[in-house]
């Protein structure tokens, strides 16, 4: 603040600097003159000013307001203080007067070469405080105005609709308008009701860092310089014009949000993009100048028109007329003018060259929001080929009715090179028909021009040469350049275009001129030639008709043709009266027909008619016979030879009343046989033999049921596939041979259910079906019996071989303490006897949980935590193998779904145990590994991997049944019984893995819970 005696003092001043540099500023402006009367406090921005003045008493006698425009716009802080108790004063140049005094400046303080001029400054200040002055600066008075500026600036900024606030050099919000503060709140996650004031901007909106608007801030901060930013803040997706002015004591931040206009900026933008490119001719015309002129083209304008825009622009559109100019079009875009209405008109227009072209024109009216008239859109496309195209095609049409109406060939083809010429323009034209005999395409008939010479044309063939290929691909063929060719001499022709008429021959269009023709040239006269083709089908299935009225009439058959819309064209007098009809020529088919089978019996004759090349189809309905009797019939239908009648369908019609009758008994024979098949308990499968290998054709309800095996799906596929284990594929195809072979002999099977390998007693019934071989399989399910057979064969051999052997032990030993009492191995004796009857008494504790497994088969499932069991399990192991090292990794929860009769746990106790009791490594390791999978229909897999020898292949093959039990092979212990018995009671599965180094895997797959216990 600068500082002046008192007796001297004419004003405390606060001086406000826009610019950011209120020292600078002072320093520059004030002349020492006027720095000795006056006490002066910068600031650099209207926010500090405020907060100055509000805190300043009476200290503050005005506010003087820097305003140098174009560099430093002072007319805002003028504004913020124009209502204040003090006097606002603008300092300023002569011609930036009026700006500030309309802001609200009491007055100016003129700037001259960049001072203030001392004298007239000291008397407008003098002059505006004089009644401070004369009142001898009443005390009260001046705190109640200094109390009354301050409440104003306050409400100024709160009714300002921008955006507003002030911050420290520590980013701390030191004041906001309501504007700002909405603003600030979004940014800094500061919810309504809470502090604002006090909180440090940074530390609420660290993504304010990485924003547009922070690195400008604090340069403008560190510089003391001003800076504008206008940018888009992402975190709160709007985009804010923002005005930011520094000070010693932070940044005053004046902000307004653009989101708004950049959208309609972005809008213009696109919109502006999207005339320029677009693929048609856009025009805009100002109604409001003289003439109605063009104000704008686009490029695809000037490409159509054939003028730059330079030339366009100023001129009314008339100037594209011409001689050949619809006055009727006109007519209709002045009115459309006049009227201010939309409307779409097509005329002759010229290009710069003046070549004239069809324009397609579409006039709009465009107003503005209060309605008045603003500008005409004008869209433009070139449509003179379209226009072309539809006078041909009109010509077209008129040709394809005369050809329709032409009744011989000689005219026909007269009339299809006199066409060539009225159309096209082509009066060089042969036509060539087909000499099948010979193999040739021979002259018939040749435009005007070219009849003199007709003699001289030669045949050529039918499959070489330019006609040959048009003939035999049935394809348009240009030619460029005959003298290419050089196979024939082709006259005075350079160019050619030659195209199939049909299995009739072709035509052929000369010029001579070289590429005088293009697929699009090729394409319009091909339409043509396809109607003359189709003329010449016409006159020959006239003729053929009339020939096979001579033939039917002395054929002793119901026979009938049926045109392309189903309709009779010809029907046998047999046929007349097997209806009761007069004639039935006109009447359609579905009319003929039982009223249940009209559509189907309408959908079949159009399909004949549609594909030629597809064999006779057959339907089967009644008709009535005018009588009164309705008599079932089958009607052939076959398609009439294209070279005939093409789409034409020939029909025969046969009583089948006794067919009938024999069907419905059969129908009754197979139902009864039906319901039997259905209804058999056990599982039954009908199979084709013919190739040796069954193949799917039926299967009744409890094959589906058994086996997952719907035979609608699997219809075809083979039965050996679907149901036999890789294992018996063999003892499959030996009972396929003998089925076969006529024998019906039993055997017992065992295959692939849903629920896993089971046991059946098969039996094979052959049968023979329209020379093909068959049978039915019936699967008897003998599981529980086989299972009950293995069991006791188990507990038989097993348990009196290994008692056998203890006891063996135990009588042994018997006789050692018999011989010697007093011997010390007694000691040890004892303890070998006592660990050998508690291993009989395991082997008794297991034979019974085998019973009890196999009697809780079948139970309802539930779902539980694999984890614990398996944890339960190998703490157990723990403690009986404390040397071994055992480990698990599994997912924290592992759902699965076992029979809740039967403790999953002991099969996990059971495999960990065999892997541990057997393994005579010098350090026993065990690791388990459960899998969960990603699809919960999957199974649920537990490795068990150890570094033992293993389980031996002999007893593997035993447990899985690969192996008969005999004396020699019957599996030494019950664990892995159990183990299997275990395993099958919870629908899981149990297998071994080959591994390459020394250890064994065993994989348990348990069924995955879904979430709801299910009966099995």
């Amino acid at each position: 603040m600068s500082t002046t005696s008192p007796q001297d003092l004419l004003a405390r001043a606060l001086f406000v600097a826009p610019s950011g540099r209120p020292r600078e500023a002072l320093r520059r402006l004030l002349p020492d003159a006027t720095r000795r009367r006056l006490s002066v406090s910068p600031v650099g921005s209207v926010g500090e000013a405020v907060e100055t003045l509000a805190a300043s008493g009476d200290d503050i006698d005005c506010v003087i307001c820097h305003h140098e425009p174009p560099l430093v716009d002072g007319s805002a802080a003028v504004g913020a203080f124009a209502d204040a108790a003090v006097p606002v004063f603008a300092a300023t140049t002569l011609d930036a007067a009026g700006d500030a005094l309309d802001a609200g400046a009491v007055d100016v303080l003129p700037l001259s070469d960049g001072e203030l001029v001392h004298e007239v400054t000291v008397n407008r200040l003098d002059r505006a405080l004089d009644t401070d002055a004369e009142s001898g600066g009443d005390q009260t008075d001046r705190e109640r105005r200094l109390v009354d500026a301050r409440d104003h600036l306050r409400r100024t900024l709160e009714r300002v609709s921008d955006g507003f606030f002030a911050i420290t050099p520590g980013w701390e919000v030191t004041y906001a308008n309501s504007a700002g503060a909405e603003v600030l709140r979004g940014i800094m996650h500061v919810e309504e009701g809470e502090p604002l004031l006090g909180e440090n901007l940074l530390a609420h909106a660290p993504e304010a860092l990485e924003s547009a608007f922070y690195e400008p801030f604090a340069e403008a901060m560190e510089t003391q310089t001003p800076v504008t930013v206008e940018d888009r803040y992402d975190p709160v997706d709007r985009w804010f014009s923002v005005n930011a002015y520094p000070s010693e004591s932070g940044l005053s931040v004046y902000f307004t949000d653009v989101t708004e206009r950049k959208r309609r900026e972005q809008e213009l933008e696109l919109k502006t993009r999207a005339l320029e490119t677009a693929p048609i001719g856009m025009s805009i015309t100002d109604p409001n100048q003289a003439d109605n002129p063009l104000v704008y083209v686009n490029e695809r304008f000037e490409e159509v028109t054939g003028y730059d825009a330079a030339d366009a622009v100023g001129q009314n559109c008339r100037f594209l007329q011409g001689p050949a100019t619809d006055e009727r079009a006109v007519a209709q875009l002045r009115e459309a003018v006049a009227a201010h209405e939309s409307t779409t008109v097509e005329l002759r227009n010229y290009t710069a060259d003046g070549d004239p072209f069809w324009n397609e024109v579409i006039l709009a009216p465009v107003f503005d929001d209060d309605g008045d008239l603003r500008n005409y859109t004008g869209f433009q496309r070139d449509v003179t080929r379209r226009k072309e195209r539809e006078r041909t095609l009109g010509h077209l049409v008129d040709v394809t009715r005369w050809f329709q109406r032409v009744e011989g060939r000689e005219e026909l083809l007269a009339s299809t090179v006199d066409a060539l010429d009225d159309v096209f323009g082509y009066d060089r034209a042969i036509v060539r028909l087909h000499d099948a005999d010979e193999g040739v395409l021979r002259p018939a008939q040749a435009s005007e021009r070219m009849a003199p010479a007709m003699a001289s044309y030669p045949a050529v063939s039918d499959s070489t040469g330019p006609s040959g290929r048009a003939f035999r691909t049935g394809e348009p063929v240009i030619v460029d350049d005959l003298d290419a060719i050089n196979d024939r001499d082709y006259g005075p022709a350079r160019s050619a275009m030659l195209l199939p008429l049909g299995d009739h021959g072709t035509v052929a269009v000369g010029s001579p001129d070289p590429e005088s023709f293009d697929r699009e040239d090729a394409a319009l006269v091909e339409l043509l030639v396809r109607t003359a083709a189709s003329a010449f089908d016409r006159l020959d299935r006239q003729a053929e008709m009339r020939r096979l009225q001579q033939v039917v009439d002395h054929v002793d058959e119901k026979a009938f043709l049926l045109d392309t819309d189903g309709r009779f064209s010809f029907a046998t007098d047999q046929l007349n009266r097997y209806v009761g009809v007069d004639d039935l020529v006109g009447v359609d088919l579905g009319d003929v027909v039982a009223t249940a089978d009209a559509e189907r019996a309408a959908a079949v004759a159009a399909a004949v008619s549609d594909d030629p090349t597809d064999p006779t189809r057959t339907v089967e309905t009644s008709v009535d016979r005018g009588d009164g009797r309705r008599t079932p019939v089958a009607i052939e239908l076959s398609p009439v030879a294209d070279d005939v009648a093409a789409g034409a369908v020939a029909g025969v019609l046969s009583d089948i009343s006794e067919l009938a009758e024999t069907r419905e008994d059969l129908r009754r024979e197979r139902d009864r046989f039906r319901e039997l098949f259905e209804n058999l308990p056990d599982p039954v499968v009908e199979v084709d033999l013919s190739d040796g290998a069954p193949r799917i054709v039926d299967a009744n309800p409890s094959f589906t049921d058994v086996f997952d095996t719907p035979a609608a799906s699997v219809a075809g596929e083979s039965l050996n596939d679907r149901i036999v284990p890789s294992g018996a594929l063999d003892d499959a195809r030996r009972i396929d041979r003998r089925v076969v072979g006529g024998d019906p002999s039993p055997a017992e099977v065992r295959r692939t259910t849903a629920s896993g390998d089971m046991d059946f007693l098969f039996r094979g019934i052959p049968y023979t079906r329209d020379g093909r071989q068959h049978a039915f399989a019936v699967y008897t399910d003998i599981t529980e019996q086989r299972e009950r057979e293995r069991f006791l064969q188990i507990l038989n051999r097993v348990l009196r071989h290994n008692l056998r052997n203890d006891l063996n032990v135990v009588m042994g030993l018997g006789e050692l303490l018999a011989e010697d009492l007093d011997d010390p191995a007694l000691a040890s004796a004892a303890g070998v006897l006592a660990t050998k009857a508690r291993k009989a008494t395991t082997l008794s504790e297991k034979a019974k949980r085998i019973e009890q497994v196999l009697g809780a088969r079948g139970g309802t499932t539930e779902r539980v935590e694999l984890g614990w069991h398996l944890r339960r399990a190998l703490d157990q192991q723990r403690d009986r193998f404390p040397d071994a090292e055992i480990s698990v990794e599994m997912p924290a929860t592992v759902p699965v779904e076992v029979n809740q009769d039967v403790d999953v746990g002991r099969a996990l106790v059971e495999l960990a145990e065999n892997a541990l009791e057997h393994n005579d490594s010098a350090e026993v390791a065990l690791h388990v590994e459960v899998t969960a999978p990603d699809d919960p229909t999957d199974q649920t897999v537990i490795r068990f991997s150890d570094n033992g020898p293993g389980i031996p292949d002999t007893e593997w093959a035993v447990i899985t049944g690969d192996q008969e039990i005999s004396q020699l092979t019957h599996a030494s212990g019950l664990g892995l019984w159990l183990t299997r018995w275990l395993v099958d009671a919870h629908n899981g599965t149990l297998s071994r893995v080959e591994t390459e180094s020394d250890g064994a895997v065993v994989v348990l797959e348990l069924p995955t819970a879904t979430g709801e216990s299910t009966a099995r």
